[in-house]
């Protein structure tokens, strides 16, 4: 009798599911499942790991697709944050900013020495940012997945 994939050990299971996955990225197409659409799959897979048998898997899927939604943008990346800031500075002023910025952040730990009032100020004018720029996010894929 054949056992069932979902049996093999870890790493023979893992290396099969893993192929499927690879699998899906390599062939799958998201992108012609349209929203609200649904599926009902039926699926039987027979794996062979290293040339011996893994084991079988049989699955009923139940898949659905939301509906495309609009939701805020994101900011503007941050090297062109900073270009728009330091483009407002004297030359004087963008030098001695871009000569200490690598070392206030390292010494920081991985953190800016900045004043919180301000901290704050940019966080609202980025929110901001972000709520002017609508973009619109594909629906999620939920599937149901019985493995029999």
């Amino acid at each position: 009798m054949v056992k069932s994939l979902t049996q093999a050990p870890p790493e023979i299971k893992a290396a099969a599911f893993a192929a499927l996955a690879k699998l899906e990225e390599k062939c799958g197409d998201r992108d012609a499942l349209p929203g609200g659409a649904s599926h009902t799959v039926a699926l039987q897979i027979v794996a062979t790991v290293d040339g011996q048998p893994a084991g079988e898997l049989s699955a009923a899927c139940n898949l659905a697709v939301g509906f495309p939604q609009q939701r805020a943008g994101s900011a503007p990346p941050a090297d062109d944050l900073l270009a728009y800031v330091l483009g407002k500075l004297n030359r004087a002023t963008q030098e001695a900013v871009l000569r200490n910025l690598a070392a206030d952040y390292a010494a920081d730990g991985g953190r800016l020495p900045v004043d919180d009032t301000l901290a704050d100020r940019a966080k609202q004018v980025l929110k901001a940012a972000r709520a002017t720029q609508q973009t619109t996010a594909r629906g999620a894929v939920s599937v149901q997945i019985t493995i029999e």
